[in-house]
């Protein structure tokens, strides 16, 4: 999970490559609009994110 507007860490593309290093089969969710701390910016949206997760 990645907010599009974290800018501390790395972006997107090389977050999703560091990823497939480690997690191929892995999937990185974006939650556009959100940073750094993302549980209090979009609460609701990372949790339906995390809800969808679980129900796989």
């Amino acid at each position: 999970m990645l907010g599009s507007e974290d800018r501390n860490v790395p972006g997107i593309d090389a977050q999703r490559e560091m990823m497939q290093t480690h997690l191929p089969q892995g999937k990185l969710e974006i939650i556009e609009g959100a940073g750094h701390l993302m549980p209090m910016q979009t609460p609701q949206a990372l949790a339906e994110h995390i809800l969808r997760f679980a129900d796989h």
